[in-house]
């Protein structure tokens, strides 16, 4: 059915659309499947937009799974080519349940900020202003994905598997603010390389005035 309407609408669309629910796994197998039907059918659109991306937590403990993984979303998302993303159904309609939609929202049925609602407040409030620059590493387990703006250089880091691990990092920053997976920051005047710890929130760090940041021994 997707690749019917791939090769029929060729030269239609602008931003092809596509859902994908569940973890980050998943979700990277979704978009490999959606690029590989469009170059099957010829297409050569380099840009997307995914119009459902959340994570259902209709338990209390997978809400810090669903903090981890919709924030692990929008920075695979923008660090691959994506023009947008909307994580599905951002307030819950009702109280929490094994019940589809409104287990998804980022705040709960009475307004309430959810886990989810402070990480992807850290992200945004990171990167706000900042353009995509590389993805310094990408693998099944580790992400880390460089940002630019006036004055500064910021990595945001994370790592799929079940046990944290720790990238190094080289830099030229006078100083390095470190944000948590909730928007806390401290300011330490680094020099020389440093380590990243990383596990499944996302973190980031802002490299003031640097200008080359690379990972290695």
């Amino acid at each position: 059915k997707c690749a019917y309407f791939i090769r029929e609408l060729r030269g239609l669309i602008d931003l092809p659309a596509y859902n994908a629910h569940g973890n980050l796994a998943d979700y990277k197998r979704s978009f490999a499947t959606m690029r590989r039907l469009q170059a099957e059918a010829g297409e050569t659109l380099t840009r997307w937009v995914n119009t459902e991306a959340g994570y259902s937590a209709w338990r209390l403990e997978q809400e810090r799974r669903q903090a981890q993984i919709d924030a692990q979303k929008v920075l695979y998302s923008w660090a691959n080519d994506h023009a947008g993303i909307l994580l599905f159904c951002s307030r819950m309609t009702r109280g929490p349940g094994r019940d589809g939609p409104p287990d998804f929202g980022l705040v709960d049925y009475q307004y309430c900020p959810r886990f989810v609602y402070a990480a992807i407040s850290a992200l945004t409030g990171t990167l706000t202003n900042t353009s995509f620059r590389e993805t310094l590493v990408e693998s099944d387990d580790i992400h880390l994905y460089l940002f630019e703006r006036e004055g500064a250089l910021i990595v945001a880091g994370f790592n799929l598997s079940e046990t944290p691990t720790t990238a190094m990092l080289h830099h030229d920053a006078k100083a390095v603010t470190f944000v948590d997976e909730m928007g806390n920051e401290s300011t330490e005047n680094e020099t020389g390389a440093l380590s990243l710890p990383l596990d499944a929130y996302p973190r980031y760090w802002i490299l003031n005035g640097a200008t080359r940041a690379k990972t290695g021994e």
